[in-house]
């Protein structure tokens, strides 16, 4: 996917037909893309998985 809110409603959908719904992002603005796929996934109470990275200890 080449945005991250698609990615989110795409993992929202698999998790609503598999059971369980994982999605990878980038650090910080990846995240924060993620919050309304996050809240939609939470009120209709699918589980979803967000995968984040961040940066390492300097």
């Amino acid at each position: 996917m080449t945005h991250e809110p698609c990615v989110g409603f795409a993992a929202d959908a698999y998790s609503r037909i598999r059971g369980l719904g994982l999605a990878v992002v980038t650090y910080s603005v990846g995240g924060l893309n993620m919050v309304n796929a996050v809240v939609g996934a939470y009120a209709e109470k699918s589980p979803l998985v967000i995968l984040s990275g961040g940066p390492g200890k300097g």
